[in-house]
């Protein structure tokens, strides 16, 4: 016990007092600026391996070895209570914690994005990483929010925690933990996200998400994106926001769809109706470009402002988009959000105005027609006719 009761001052004296190098938007030796917009920061291969997060990292798989089964068991039976028990004292729910430490974007939450969360609310280092790995469920090194919800919720619920001293139903039981990890599980996979030893169909959904040819891996506002060249649009981070969103969509499943729409314009709502008193004073703020309609880019850089979720952003859009012609009309807006779609009183909460989109029409997969790039530069070629010609009509108009 005094083996482990050092080895964890020593984490906590090594442990994470400066946030990790890959954030910081200054360029460095290990990586480049380019311009999109404006100078970004790349990403080099080396990454994470010489940051305080390297050190965290090494550190816990030392530790982790020189612990015996005993110890290992006990810590991983108090991680996830003892996570809660200080996240749930910051974030009303699960989802509230979870979205926060996303910071790239991506829908999950790495080892980095963890540790630093973490250490905002003074979780051990130890049991941090017992915590971590308690929650991944498939160990691919990475949580997402389903992962996350069944670990930390209520049986498993996005919006209530577990009570005091207990865990969802999809954290790992601690007897998992009793023997070591095996070769292939080693502090520097954690670090480079070095995938050679993950499963094969691992290996493979980890490849599906890798960046195509013609994009890059860059630093933008201190979040790590994707972008596209050399198209204006799709190199932003706007473009960004699309693509990840439709990968996500496509990787849920028909349930997971339907529940996040059934709850995206009233979540909307209530973070909008808190800013603006009436849905037409939400609206007008948004058209910047004064076409009397809401692109999707337009519509992201509102609900960022307002701290609306990506994903639920998203679900919102299309939910509210009833005709798919991929912008949102006043009446669109109105129907969707308001009282019986007005558009001066907003929907009670928990509720949607009667135009918004029913969320079993999301159970199944969009077809080929939707895809992120129509989004991003609103290419028509794909709707249907009657659209094509009511948007011909309206340029010929302008």
């Amino acid at each position: 016990m005094r083996v482990a009761l050092a080895f964890g001052c020593l984490i906590a004296s090594l442990g994470l007092t400066t946030s990790v190098a890959l954030r910081t938007p200054k360029t460095t030796a290990a990586t480049s600026a380019v311009a999109v917009g404006g100078n970004v920061t790349v990403r080099a291969p080396q990454r994470l391996n010489s940051t305080v997060f390297a050190a965290s990292a090494r550190n816990f798989f030392e530790t982790f070895r020189r612990m015996s089964g005993k110890e290992r068991v006990a810590v991983a039976a108090r991680c996830v209570p003892d996570y809660n028990a200080k996240a749930s004292v910051k974030y009303e729910t699960p989802k509230g914690a979870f979205w926060p430490m996303d910071v790239d974007f991506t829908n999950y939450v790495e080892p980095n994005e963890w540790t630093d969360a973490t250490m905002a609310l003074k979780v051990d280092p130890t049991e941090s990483w017992f915590a971590f790995l308690s929650i991944d469920a498939n160990s691919d090194r990475r949580l997402s929010g389903a992962e996350f919800f069944d670990a930390v919720g209520k049986d498993g619920s996005s919006v209530t925690w577990a009570a005091p001293g207990t865990t969802g139903p999809g954290a790992k039981p601690p007897h998992s933990f009793e023997r070591d990890f095996n070769d292939s599980a080693h502090w520097e996979d954690y670090v480079k996200h070095d995938d050679e030893d993950l499963p094969k169909h691992l290996k493979k959904k980890l490849e599906d998400e890798k960046v195509p040819a013609g994009m890059a891996a860059v630093a933008v506002d201190n979040s790590t994106i994707k972008i596209a060249s050399p198209h204006m649009l799709n190199s932003t981070a706007f473009a960004a926001s699309a693509r990840n969103f439709f990968e996500t969509f496509r990787r849920m499943s028909g349930t997971e769809r339907i529940a996040m729409a059934a709850r995206c314009v009233p979540d909307y709502n209530a973070k909008a109706s808190a800013q603006y008193e009436t849905p037409k004073e939400a609206f007008w703020p948004m058209d910047v470009d004064f076409t009397n309609y809401v692109e999707p880019n337009e519509w992201t850089d509102a609900t960022m402002a307002l701290k609306v979720e990506p994903t639920e952003s998203w679900f919102a859009f299309l939910s509210i988009d009833a005709n798919s012609d991929r912008r949102l009309s006043g009446d669109e807006f109105f129907n969707a959000v308001g009282k019986d779609g007005s558009s001066v009183t907003w929907a009670a909460p928990g509720a949607t105005g009667p135009g918004a989109k029913s969320p079993h029409s999301f159970e199944r997969d969009f077809d080929d027609s939707a895809h992120w790039e129509d989004y991003v530069e609103h290419n028509d070629e794909k709707l249907p006719k009657h659209l094509k010609k009511k948007l011909a009509q309206e340029k010929s108009h302008e």
